[in-house]
């Protein structure tokens, strides 16, 4: 009876693990999805090899556009910050915070404060990332010119501290490499 009560209890948390996956993820594939419309933006992703398609046959689709004024942006990330605040674990919001404070300072330090949000991302949905090496999801959606050298450079001389006067009493140490003050 009592192992009957324990296999009840453990089959209920599962349970409970698994719709939290569940809502972890939809949170998290549309942060991805906004994210990597603001990166790619009006970059097309057409190969180059194929011929062009009738645009008139198809209608646009809405979701695939780059937001168009900050105002949307501003509304967005004032709703997936609620949804992160109920959804997100511990270390993707800690990364996330990062992110949006080193974007204040440096886009290319940002960049690499992004990649560490996509792999807390992951790691929270189960992925082990591994044999992920440092740029290597960033290069998954960005071709840009000097990405390796960045990383590489960021890797030898690290990456400096927000300046203590911006943290507030929850920082995670967000990093910055240039210097805030006007």
């Amino acid at each position: 009876m009592i192992a009957n009560f324990g296999t009840k209890i453990y089959e209920q948390r599962q349970e409970i693990q698994q719709e939290q996956r569940a809502k972890k993820v939809e949170v998290y594939e549309e942060f991805m999805a906004f994210r990597f419309k603001l990166l790619i933006g009006g970059e097309s992703q057409e190969d180059d090899n194929e011929e062009p398609q009738d645009e008139s046959d198809e209608e646009p689709n809405e979701d695939d556009a780059a937001p168009d004024t900050q105002d949307e942006i501003e509304r967005y990330l004032r709703e997936f910050t609620h949804k992160l605040v109920a959804w997100g674990s511990e270390p993707v919001t800690r990364e996330y915070v990062a992110f949006k404070e080193s974007i204040k300072y440096d886009t290319d330090v940002a960049l690499s404060h992004f990649e560490k949000v996509l792999l807390e991302i992951r790691r929270d949905i189960g992925y082990k990332n591994k044999k992920l090496n440092r740029g290597d999801l960033l290069k998954v959606f960005l071709d840009r010119p000097g990405l390796d050298a960045q990383i590489a450079a960021e890797g030898k001389k690290g990456i400096a501290k927000v300046p203590r006067g911006n943290r507030g009493k929850y920082s995670t140490g967000a990093t910055v490499t240039a210097d805030p003050s006007p």
